[in-house]
């Protein structure tokens, strides 16, 4: 994850705490693995969408978006402006991996979805994705939703 710091930097900042590596590149600190030990998976897919400049994934540097989005669908993610490649656009994440990308407008009281899927979509993957729309519709005050894009 980019944090604006160079790897000196970022070394010598957790060298006073008692860091443990859970892979080559990724470190928790001690006093939070018996909580990170006691996660369980998810028991059902869980569908996020990010918002466009989410910072989620503005947070990233181009050599660790592989970590949630395919090598070969970043350029969509993150276009080719900018010093990194771009800002990312809206994201819909399932089980934390990209699955495509979404933009809406307002036409009206009626919210218009578009999206741009990467793969197939399953018909699961359909329904949760209108019932997380239907969410934020309504808490946009929107009286529908329309999908377009699809």
């Amino acid at each position: 994850m980019w944090v604006g710091v160079t790897e000196e930097q970022a070394r010598a900042a957790i060298s006073g705490h008692e860091m443990i590596p859970v892979t080559d590149r990724y470190f928790l600190h001690a006093r939070d693995i018996v909580e990170f030990g006691a996660l369980k998976k998810p028991t059902k897919d869980v569908l996020d969408l990010l918002t466009q400049w989410d910072y989620y994934t503005m947070g990233y540097a181009p050599d660790g978006r592989e970590r949630y989005v395919d090598s070969g669908v970043q350029g969509q993610v993150y276009g080719s402006l900018g010093a990194t490649r771009g800002n990312a656009s809206g994201v819909i994440l399932l089980n934390g991996l990209a699955q495509g990308l979404w933009r809406s407008r307002f036409k009206g009281q009626k919210m218009v979805a578009s999206l741009n899927m990467f793969g197939k979509r399953t018909r699961k993957l359909r329904e949760q994705m209108e019932t997380q729309y239907n969410k934020l519709s309504t808490l946009l005050g929107a009286r529908s939703v329309e999908f377009g894009g699809v």
